[in-house]
């Protein structure tokens, strides 16, 4: 055989082979490539699946945990040593059932004196109130000595408040021919007592008014 044909022979021989051999490895590693990714898609798969689980199954049990009832304990600060409470919780008796059994007539206590307080603040006139105070001890004004000698005549305007308790309080003279006469008038008016007026039968404070003439006689 000719020796060129026999290279050329040889060399195609070597290329075959190693063209095959190439093939191989080539072929095999994208054989483990293609194995590994399905492997992974399945393992992506199974996680996402796994997770869409885990989303679908967390919401219920997130309703359980509203829907149980939240229990507060409340702690006793002497722990054991009231009542032998072996627990440590410290029992809070309900007084609402007390409050709605008595309650009522405490509160209606409470505003009836309020309602009296309110009512024994207040100022009334004479004519605003159920009824009228009644005079108990009312001495007369004198007609004092000294203003007499110096021939002092006129009309004496009074006016003060008859407390809820009957006494006199806040005397104010608007009108007094002297000084003399206003003084003799505080003093004696200060001492009067009353029967209180009333409103709504509640003793109340009456604004009153008093006028006295004095006139010498001749």
């Amino acid at each position: 055989m000719n020796p060129v044909v026999r290279l050329l022979a040889n060399i195609g021989r070597l290329t075959a082979a190693f063209a095959i051999s190439f093939l191989f490895f080539v072929g095999i590693s994208l054989l483990h490539a293609m194995i590994d990714v399905g492997q992974k898609d399945d393992a992506d798969s199974k996680k996402e699946n796994k997770v869409l689980i885990e989303m679908v199954r967390k919401p219920p049990e997130e309703e359980e945990k509203r829907a149980q009832p939240k229990i507060r304990k409340v702690t006793s600060s002497n722990e054991n040593k009231s009542l032998g409470n072996k627990t440590g919780m410290r029992l809070m008796p309900d007084l609402t059932v007390d409050a709605g059994a008595s309650g009522g007539d405490a509160a209606a206590g409470v505003v009836e004196v309020d309602k009296t307080k309110d009512l024994q603040v207040e100022v009334f006139e004479e004519g605003e109130t159920d009824e009228r105070p009644v005079p108990m001890q009312t001495t007369p004004v004198a007609y004092p000595l000294a203003a007499r000698e110096r021939g002092i005549e006129g009309k004496l305007v009074v006016f003060f408040i008859i407390g809820h308790d009957g006494k006199v309080k806040s005397i104010e003279v608007k009108e007094s021919p002297s000084p003399i006469i206003t003084r003799e008038a505080k003093r004696t008016i200060a001492k009067w007592r009353f029967k209180p007026g009333k409103k709504k039968g509640i003793p109340v404070n009456v604004r009153a008014k008093k006028e006295i003439d004095f006139v010498l006689q001749k």
